[in-house]
Order: C-alpha cells, then structure tokens, then sequence
C-alpha cells in the first residue's frame, strides 16, 4: 500500500516512496483517546531537551526559533555531532541534495525541528542519543533525560496528528551504521510512523502497574532540594506520556465467579478492583485522575507527595541494609500515581459492592423465595448492581444512569453477568430518574440507591446531570429529589423496601421530603445502617479527624 509523502506547506505531494517504506498500516490502539499537545508554558521541545538548545527571538516572523549551542550530542567513535553523521549516512543511500538537515516545521500548535528530512520521500529523520532519550535505563530517569522522553511523546504525537512519516534511530545501535541499503537502514529505526500510524512503537512504554520511573530507594538516597529538582520533569514525562498513550487504567484477572464469592462471603473491598478495572468513566469524572494527569499543577500536587516532598510523620524504611527516616514515599509507578489522585481527593467518592450486597440482602430478607426485581434509580459505577448479582443470582436488575460514559460501563457489566448468570437479566435506562419512570406500577420488590448529592460532587458535565440541570438545592429539591421519590413509591410493590444511601447533612432533608410527599412509603429505622470509615491521613492534615459515617436509610411501602 503507498503511503501518502507528508508535506509541510501544502504543496504538491513528492514521488511515492520506495517498497522499503511501503508498510501495512495498523490501528494504532487508544488514538481516539489521544489529543493534540497541551500549551504547557513551559519551553519548546527544541529548549528541553537536556538544555542544548537556545532561544533566539525572530521579530520579522513573530516566533520563537531554536539554534543549536555548542553542546550537541557525539559520535562514541567519529567525535562528530550524531545529527550531521545521520546526514552523511543518508546522503550516502539517497541523492545528497535530497537530504536537509536540521528541517524545521511550522504547525499551529508549535515548531519542530526533525534531525533530517528527505524531500523526495517526504520522511523525516531522527537519531536519538543513547543517554539523553533514557534508552539507556528502564528506570531512574535523570532530569534531562524525562525532559527528552516528554518532548519525544509530544512530537510524535503531534507528527502522527499531521500523517507524517517518520524513522527513529538508537545512536548506540550499529546496525544503521553499518547499513547499506535505504531498505537495512530504515529497518534498523528503533521508531516508525507511517503515515500517523505507529508500526514499530520505540518511545517510552511502562511495562505494567508497578513498572517505577523512579524508584522509592533512588528517591531515598537523594536529599530534599535534588528530589525537587527532579519534581518538574517528572510531571512533564508523566503528562506527556498520558497525552501520548492515554491513561493507564488499572487491570483485574480476578475470575467474575470468585469476585461474587467474596462479595457474597464479607470480603470488605472484594469487587471493588473488579469495577475500577471495567468503569473507565470513574477515572474520567470531572477534577478526577485523567484530567489530573493533564494538568500541569494538579499533578504536581500528586507527585511532589509520592516523592517525599510533604510533611507527613516520619516513616521508616530498609535502605541498603539500615534503617532510614523520611517522610513518606512512594515508587512512582502508575499504580501509585491513580493511588495519589484518590488519597489527595482527585477523584470522586467509591461504593463498595460488599456494601450494596448487605444493604440489598437487607431488603429482600422478606421478600419469599420467588426471583426479585429491583430498582436503582442511580446505577454509578456499578457496585449496586454486582453486589445485587452477588446475592440474587436470578435476580432482575432495573436501573438509570444518564451520563453517557457510565451507562456504557454500565451495559458492559451487565452483558457480562447475564452471560455468566443465565437466570440474571438487567435493564438500564439512560435517563435520571426524575423523569417520568419507565418502570410499571408496584413491580419491584426493593429499591436502593446512592443519589448525587446535589452539587457536591459533579461527575461529567452534560444534560441528564444533576448539578448542571439543578444548579440550586431548591431546583434540585423540587426537581430531582421530590420527583426521584414519588417514582419510587409508584414502583415499590406493596411491602417493598426502599433504602438510600446519604451523608448525615442530607438524611433529614431526604426524611422530611418523603413524609410529605409519599403517603404509602412508612420510615423503618429499625433497619437503618450506618458504616464508619476513619480518617485517613490526608483528612486529618486538613483537621477532619472523626470517622465519617455511611448511612443508610430505610422506608416500606404500605399502600
């Protein structure tokens, strides 16, 4: 398949490459999830890469251009610049006066500079120290090196947006030294783009959760003022790197079966990783760890933590045999970096599923032995449904979710019970649950739910969501909240049980709006419920040190 040449200003594309850069084209996973480079503020990608090149300002063009200064990378062995032995290598394999050197490109969004550009094949060239683009490490990046690493991702993010073709070279590779052919060089490219599609990816990869780009026992051995040095790049390669690949989202090989078991049998957190690995809308929330990821401040927030640059309590840790003190620190991997937006609140709250299997357990205690049908006017992020599924594998789970992205997580949970469950079956509307119900009259035996909290926590932001469409605890009283409650009175069977999840602010509120309103709904305290969850370290920096209680309220339906 010919491959489109890239062309920079628009003109007439040059002649079709030869067979040696006639690739199959691949899709490239995650691309819909990528976005063009983020105005950062901070410099070019020619001024960071490890601080060898300068900014000069051209007036006449209003733009800043880049020279280089007298610290180029070498050749191990020629003692010249690697960008000019690049040059001479394929000025030897193509017409000299093909090859330019030091080729700059004028995009919107910012000016590259690519080591060598061929004019007749439209492809572009580069060769990559060894040291200065961390090809020499897995882990323990220098500042320079995350520095290049995150320009790296950005350009080629950016080249793949513009359908280039580029070829990426390892300096400290022989094999496109020794080449002879235009076909063994190009095949030597430690990176290759074709056309905006990555077909050989070379660039920086993590190689699973726990893979560290600094280590906890590096960090350890660095004082306070070179950890902070470090903080800057760190935020940048990891910025880059979710700009790039897209987020890395938690994995979970538990078995769906186990999971029920353990929800079933008190497992506190069990189902919990299960759900995060499948909801990708919870790490999408507004404010929550993807964004975080993408903001410059916030995740500098999040990472100058896990480095040891807070003052929490001191803490011991085993350090080549001794035993040292520091403040908390962590390895920075991405499990640990989804760990800091959850502790320092960069993500909304989490439902357990264990808690749903007690609370539904709970209302369903006298309900007979025939299949039960229940409603969640809030479906979230799934723990109410698999912890229904959990204790009532025959059971039928009814339930709304309007933001776009959860009711597509939810529809794949579902799916995926029903094909493990034949005698489970599950339908969700995506509508709130305000709206007229699509539910019939007294066809549930049990209804349970965690409602938004009017404002307090604003998951996405468009129609169907509470705190945009209620933007005032009145609107959202009378509009949300008094409407939610009447459908579940004309929904629950008679003897049916209803049951809400609310923090103790909103329990009277939600009490006193039911006795006015639902004649047929009876309060049962008697079943009421409360969870406690301590403070954790980061509530009580911030002078929050009694538990806070999860409570459940409950009602019955008499007529």
């Amino acid at each position: 398949m010919r491959h489109a040449p890239f062309c920079h200003h628009g003109r007439k594309a040059p002649p079709a490459p030869p067979a040696a850069v006639r690739r199959q084209h691949h899709a490239s996973e995650g691309r819909a999830q990528l976005r063009l480079p983020r105005h950062t503020g901070r410099s070019s990608i020619a001024s960071a890469q490890g601080r060898r090149w300068q900014c000069i300002r051209v007036p006449r063009h209003g733009y800043e251009a880049a020279q280089q200064v007298r610290q180029p990378d070498l050749a191990p062995e020629q003692g010249k610049p690697l960008q000019l032995e690049l040059v001479e290598k394929l000025r030897s394999l193509l017409p000299p006066d093909d090859v330019e050197p030091s080729k700059w490109f004028n995009f919107d969004e910012r000016r590259i500079c690519a080591d060598a550009w061929s004019r007749s094949l439209g492809v572009i060239f580069e060769l990559d120290g060894h040291y200065w683009h961390g090809l020499d490490r897995r882990s323990n990046f220098t500042h320079d090196q995350m520095h290049n690493m995150a320009a790296d991702l950005r350009k080629d993010l950016l080249l793949a947006a513009r359908g280039a073709t580029v070829y990426r070279f390892d300096e400290a590779d022989p094999s496109w030294r020794s080449a002879s052919t235009l076909e063994q060089l190009l095949d030597a490219a430690r990176h290759r783009m074709v056309n905006g599609v990555v077909e050989k990816d070379g660039l920086f990869l993590l190689d699973g959760d726990d893979h560290p780009v600094l280590t906890r026992d590096a960090l350890l051995r660095l004082p306070r003022d070179k950890r902070e040095e470090l903080l800057d790049p760190l935020v940048d390669l990891i910025g880059a790197y979710v700009e790039r690949r897209g987020f890395f989202y938690p994995t979970c090989n538990d078995q769906l079966q186990d999971v029920l078991t353990a929800i079933s049998t008190g497992g506190q957190t069990a189902g919990s990783a299960f759900l995060q690995s499948r909801f990708r809308s919870f790490w999408h929330v507004q404010g929550g760890p993807v964004a975080t990821c993408l903001d410059d401040a916030k995740l500098r927030q999040v990472l100058a933590y896990r480095i040891g640059l807070n003052d929490s309590k001191p803490y011991t840790y085993e350090l080549d045999g001794k035993i040292v003190t520091s403040n908390e620190v962590f390895d920075i991997t991405p499990k640990q970096v989804r760990r800091g937006c959850i502790v320092q609140r960069k993500s909304v709250s989490w439902f357990r599923p264990r808690w749903a299997a007690d609370v539904w357990g709970a209302l369903l205690a006298d309900a007979g032995p025939d299949r039960h049908v229940v409603w969640d006017p809030s479906a979230g992020f799934g723990a109410r449904m698999l912890g229904f599924a959990a204790v009532r594998h025959d059971g039928c789970y009814l339930a709304n979710e309007p933001a776009t992205m959860t009711y597509a997580d939810c529809c794949v949970l579902r799916d995926e019970l029903q094909a493990h469950l034949p005698d489970f079956s599950g339908m969700i509307a995506k509508r709130g649950s305000e709206l007229d119900s699509v539910h019939r009259q007294d066809s549930c035996d049990a209804v349970f739910t965690s409602p938004p909290f009017f404002d307090r926590e604003r998951y996405f932001d468009e129609p169907g969501q509470c705190w945009r469409d209620h933007p005032t605890l009145e609107a959202w009283v009378s509009d949300y909240a008094a409407p939610t409650l009447l459908n579940v009175e004309r929904t629950l069977r008679p003897g049916g049980r209803f049951a809400l999840h609310l923090p103790a602010d909103l329990v009277e509120l939600f009490i006193g709006l039911a006795d006015a309103l639902c004649v047929g709904l009876q309060r049962t305290p008697e079943l009421d419920s409360s969870i406690s969850l301590r403070a954790d370290h980061f509530a009580r920096k911030h002078g929050h040190t009694s538990a806070r209680a999860e409570t459940f309220v409950t009602w019955r339906k008499v007529r």
